[in-house]
């Protein structure tokens, strides 16, 4: 189970070692990051230099506005709930934040994701507000999100409505619905 990079990290590691697990629910973290997929192993370098750059010069507090104005637009529907995850996120340390970003933004694993022998259940949130710019209706995002995972050979797409990236906090009953259902079909 892991979520954003955790999510990453688990089909990473089950690319290699399916053998050692039954499943992998991933929440919306994906085998490369969205609107990144068809960067060259160029452009990803120079963009995370960049971000290493952009990073390196901040002040804690325009930081930590980073981090709320993120939750706020991407994290979580709920405002308050933004601000406390933003401040909070805020506190990490920022050289393991620049490091873990540069990573998970530099790495394209979709070559691998074959290689899966055990269910991968992918967690895609979907908030009609923030899709409407795109016009991007749920079916579409959740398919643009398998596309991403294509090879995956026990792939399941779990959408789930009314959610942001944090879809735990934005839809806990219904997320903690599918993580049971998940884990019961793997047992």
């Amino acid at each position: 189970l892991g979520h954003s990079l955790g999510s990453a990290l688990s089909l990473w590691f089950a690319q290699d070692h399916s053998d050692l697990i039954r499943g992998v629910f991933a929440v919306d973290g994906l085998p490369v990051l969205p609107r990144s997929e068809n960067m060259s192993p160029e452009q990803r370098k120079a963009t995370v230099e960049g971000m290493r750059g952009q990073m390196a010069n901040l002040t804690q507090e325009v930081f930590e506005q980073q981090q709320i104005s993120y939750m706020k637009f991407m994290g979580v529907i709920d405002d308050k709930v933004a601000e406390t995850i933003g401040k909070r996120s805020a506190t990490s340390d920022r050289t393991a934040y620049v490091d873990y970003m540069a990573e998970l933004f530099g790495k394209d694993m979709r070559k691998d994701m074959p290689k899966i022998s055990v269910p991968v259940g992918m967690v895609c949130p979907y908030y009609a507000k923030d899709m409407a710019a795109m016009n991007m209706s749920e079916e579409q995002k959740t398919a643009y999100y398998a596309g991403l995972m294509a090879g995956t050979p026990k792939l399941q797409m779990i959408s789930i409505n009314e959610a942001r990236h944090f879809v735990m906090i934005d839809q806990p009953k219904i997320f903690n619905e599918k993580l049971a259902s998940f884990v019961k079909s793997v047992e």
